[in-house]
């Protein structure tokens, strides 16, 4: 950590309770009334994911579904402390330490002083005689940095690091690479429970040093929080909070065409296809509207969402006549 003059802040993402002098953190991000997946990893002959949120039935175990020729059910896993959602990839190659970021760079981006700044290897990929990864860190307690992407040459042992505008006021998540472009989740650590999402899924070219993001029509890739990206035979897949994208064209200039599964243990297959607007707006009329006591509840988090995601589709929805909150 490098230390500089202690200031007191301020998020909008935050929320504190004082009880007895305990303080206890509010909700930041919660999937638990989403068709949400909590991780994705490869098998010899596919991949599995964990299913999340309303899929788990309010069990402290979650359920596992396995895609080789075809999708079927692979039992169960504990989720710790009763959750199964894991918000970084993580990375389990050694790499050198990161050079941090100046304090006044980060103030400049933030524009205040931060107490300590702060950076992590929070997810990697390993390609050839590179090791491409993502930079994260904790945003709170005077605590932040700058987000970017880095790549380490094993056999020079060199490393360089490079922090796109996009990417600076935001941490990795996840990370993938499809032999042209590294595939990019993105969210931020607050002083509240669960990661908050900021960029969506990105796109970055490391030899034009060019990012962009994944889905520049807003439509076609569904959701609002990366919870695993895997690349097979030129698909990108992507475990998101709302259900499994898949972007056939990875590796290609043109755009991914997508489509939207989300898993149903009662449909034929244990996936349904959609598309985003139907999507969003059966989560409108089902989310409950319940406040938590603190200001949040899974309807508001999803409006705010598609605020920024789908403003259209939500202002059709709000003036159509919802039902009161």
């Amino acid at each position: 950590m490098l230390s500089v003059p202690s200031v007191i802040r301020s998020s909008p993402w935050l929320i504190l309770l004082v009880v007895g002098g305990v303080q206890a953190s509010s909700t930041c991000y919660d999937d638990k009334d989403y068709p949400a997946i909590a991780s994705l990893a490869p098998t010899p002959s596919g991949y599995r994911i964990v299913l999340s949120g309303a899929l788990r039935g309010g069990s402290d175990t979650a359920p596992v579904l396995e895609f080789s020729s075809g999708w079927r059910v692979a039992g169960r896993v504990p989720c710790k402390d009763g959750r199964c959602v894991k918000q970084t990839q993580g990375c389990a190659v050694e790499l050198p330490e990161i050079p941090l970021p100046p304090a006044d760079a980060v103030e400049a981006v933030r524009g205040q002083p931060v107490t300590e700044v702060e950076q992590k290897v929070s997810a990697c990929v390993e390609q050839g005689r590179y090791v491409y990864f993502g930079i994260g860190f904790y945003w709170g307690e005077g605590s932040d940095g700058i987000g970017g992407v880095g790549r380490y040459d094993r056999q020079t042992r060199k490393m360089e690091i490079r922090r796109p505008e996009q990417l600076q006021r935001t941490g990795v998540t996840h990370i993938a690479y499809d032999g042209k472009y590294l595939w990019i989740g993105t969210g931020n650590q607050h002083e509240c429970v669960g990661m908050v999402p900021t960029e969506g899924l990105l796109r970055y070219d490391w030899e034009k040093d060019r990012l962009d993001p994944a889905d520049p029509g807003g439509q076609g890739m569904c959701g609002f929080m990366v919870r695993g990206l895997l690349v097979r035979d030129r698909t990108l897949i992507v475990a998101t909070d709302v259900g499994l994208a898949l972007g056939s064209g990875a590796g290609l200039e043109k755009p991914l065409n997508w489509r939207h599964l989300v898993p149903d243990m009662q449909a034929p297959g244990l996936m349904r296809e959609t598309t985003c607007d139907a999507l969003y707006n059966r989560l409108l009329r089902t989310v409950s509207r319940q406040d938590d006591g603190m200001g949040w509840s899974s309807f508001e988090q999803l409006r705010k969402a598609l605020e920024t995601r789908n403003p259209e589709l939500l202002e059709k929805f709000m003036s159509a006549g919802s039902p009161a909150k």
